[in-house]
C-alpha cells in the first residue's frame, strides 16, 4: 500500500554524496531517507514502499547491481523506480546491465547536476502521485462494487422472499393457487410431449368447520399443517401438493395412467390421512386426538379434460360427489364413488 506522503531513499556509502543529493532535493514534497549500503536498502524496502530510490553502485557488502537485483525480488520493491547514480561504471556494458536489472535511469555524472536531478525526480514523484490516485480509484471501485454486490444480494434475497410468499401458502408452505396453475400447465406440456397421462385430485377435509368451532382456529390451523405434511409424505417428489384455500387441497399426480390407478392412489392417501393426529393448540390446554377425514375427487389428463381449468373443475365435481356419498371416500369423474375407505 503506497504511503500518501512519498519517501525517497538515498543509498550511497559516501556521506558527502548523500549530503549533496539531499541539498539538491531540498524543498521537494517528499521525505528523504539515507542508507549507507545495499543491506540497509533491502531491509528498509522490505518494510515499506518508496516513491524512488537513488542508488550508488560502489557500496560495501552489496554493490548496486546486486542490490537492485534483490530489490526486484521483494514484493514491496518490484516496481519501485531506481535511478542509478555512478561515476565508476560509465561504459555501455554496465549501463545495459543496470537497465536489464530494472533501473529506470542511469546517471554517470557524479556529482550530479542538481537541476537535472530535480527534473528527473519530479517526473517520478508525479508518477508516484498518479499511482496513488489510481490506487484510491481502485479502492473506491472495489468498495462500490462490494456495496453494489451486497445490495444486489439483499435485493435478490428480498425478491426471492417476495416471490416465495406470492407463490406459497403462508400457513403450510405448500404451493398456492398461483403456483399450482403454473405446475399444472407444465404437467400438461409434459403429458402432451410424453403421451403419458396424469391425474388431478381435489381434496376437501370432512367436518373441518366443526374442528374450528369446537377447538378454535389455532387448532384448525394445526390440523391443516398436519394434513399438509401427510399429503407431502404420501406422494412422490415429482408430484405437487397445493393448498388453494380453507381446507381445500389439490394434488397433481404424475404418471397415473388410468382411472383405476388414480383411485388406488387416492385410497392410499386417504388411509394415510386418517391416522390419529394429536392437536395441542386447544384453549383448555389439553391435547386432543382426531382422525382427519377427507373427500377425494379425481380427473385425468387427457382422458377427462385437456386444459387446466377443465381438470380442476371436473376434479372439484368429483370431490362433491364424494361428499354427497357420505365423505371419507374417493370419487373419480369417470366412475362411481369408491365408498368409505375406513376399512380399506
Amino acid at each position: 500500500m503506497l504511503n500518501s506522503h512519498p519517501r525517497i531513499l538515498i543509498a550511497d556509502d559516501s556521506p558527502t554524496q548523500r549530503l549533496a543529493l539531499r541539498r539538491a532535493l531540498n524543498g521537494f514534497p517528499a521525505e528523504l531517507v539515507e542508507m549507507r549500503n545495499g543491506a540497509e536498502v533491502l531491509g528498509a524496502a522490505r518494510d515499506e514502499e518508496f516513491a524512488l530510490i537513488l542508488l550508488d553502485l560502489q557500496m560495501p557488502e552489496l554493490d548496486g547491481f546486486e542490490t537492485i537485483r534483490r530489490l526486484r525480488q521483494l514484493p514491496t520493491a518490484q516496481t519501485t523506480p531506481v535511478i542509478i547514480i555512478t561515476a565508476a561504471y560509465t561504459d555501455a556494458e554496465h549501463r545495459r546491465l543496470g537497465y536489464d536489472l530494472g533501473a529506470a535511469d542511469y546517471l554517470t555524472n557524479k556529482p550530479i547536476e542538481p537541476e537535472i536531478l530535480r527534473q528527473k525526480v519530479r517526473v517520478f514523484l508525479d508518477l508516484y502521485h498518479k499511482r496513488l490516485e489510481l490506487q484510491a480509484a481502485v479502492a473506491r471501485y472495489r468498495y462500490e462494487n462490494e456495496r453494489l454486490f451486497s445490495e444486489n444480494e439483499r435485493y435478490r434475497s428480498h425478491s426471492d422472499q417476495l416471490a416465495y410468499r406470492a407463490s406459497h401458502d403462508p400457513l403450510t408452505g405448500l404451493p398456492n393457487r398461483l403456483l399450482l396453475e403454473d405446475r399444472l400447465q407444465a404437467a400438461i406440456y409434459r403429458s402432451r410431449r410424453s403421451r403419458r397421462a396424469f391425474a388431478v385430485a381435489f381434496l376437501d377435509l370432512d367436518r373441518f368447520k366443526s374442528v374450528n368451532d369446537r377447538y378454535g382456529h389455532a387448532a384448525g390451523d394445526e390440523l391443516l399443517t398436519e394434513v399438509a405434511q401427510r399429503l407431502m409424505a404420501s406422494v412422490r417428489a415429482s408430484d405437487t401438493v397445493a393448498r388453494i384455500g380453507g381446507d381445500e387441497f389439490v394434488l397433481i399426480l404424475e404418471g397415473v395412467g388410468d382411472d383405476a390407478d388414480a383411485r388406488e392412489v387416492g385410497v392410499k392417501i386417504l388411509q394415510q390421512l386418517r391416522r390419529p393426529a394429536q392437536l395441542h393448540k386447544i384453549p383448555e390446554g389439553n391435547a386432543v386426538m382426531l382422525e382427519p377425514a377427507a373427500s377425494f375427487g379425481l380427473a385425468l389428463h387427457p382422458q377427462d379434460a385437456a386444459d387446466a381449468e377443465g381438470l380442476l373443475m371436473l376434479a372439484d365435481l368429483a370431490m362433491y360427489q364424494a361428499k354427497r356419498s357420505g365423505g371419507t371416500s374417493v370419487c373419480s369423474y369417470r366412475s362411481l364413488c369408491a365408498g368409505d375407505v375406513s376399512g380399506a
